[in-house]
C-alpha cells in the first residue's frame, strides 16, 4: 500500500524527500498526534530504523488505512493534497479510537491529543 500512496503523491507533483516526509508526518500527526521524529523517539528507534517496521499491528493497520483512503480519493478525484491526507488519516484514526474503547491506553498506544 505504501507504494500506491507514494505513486499517487508522485503523480500529483510530489518529488522531493522533504515533500514525501511532509505527507508522512501529516498521516502520523493526524493518527497518533506525533510527527515521525517524535514517534521514532517514543518507539526507541535510531535514525534510519523504519517506523513502519516497528509499529504495533493495529497502528500499522491504521496508517495503511489512512494511505488507502487517500489513494482511493485520488483515484476518484484525480488529485491529492495535505488537507485530503489529513482528512483521510483522521477518518482512519476513528477506527483505531473505536478499537481502543474499553481498553487500556498502555495496550493500544498514544491517545488523541486534539491534533
Amino acid at each position: 500500500m505504501r507504494n500506491n500512496f507514494t505513486d499517487v503523491l508522485k503523480q500529483n507533483g510530489v518529488s522531493t524527500g522533504a515533500e514525501y516526509a511532509t505527507y508522512t508526518d501529516t498521516v502520523y500527526a493526524s493518527v497518533f498526534g506525533m510527527r515521525a521524529k517524535e514517534l521514532r523517539r517514543m518507539l526507541g528507534l535510531k535514525a534510519g530504523e523504519s517506523i513502519r517496521d516497528n509499529l504495533p499491528p493495529a497502528w500499522l493497520a491504521t496508517v495503511v488505512m489512512a494511505e488507502s483512503f487517500a489513494v482511493e480519493h485520488a483515484n476518484l478525484t484525480g488529485t491529492i493534497d495535505i488537507a485530503t491526507v489529513r482528512h483521510c488519516a483522521t477518518y482512519a484514526k476513528s477506527g483505531l479510537d473505536s478499537f481502543r474503547q474499553g481498553t487500556s491506553p498502555a495496550d493500544n498506544g498514544p491517545q488523541e491529543t486534539g491534533g
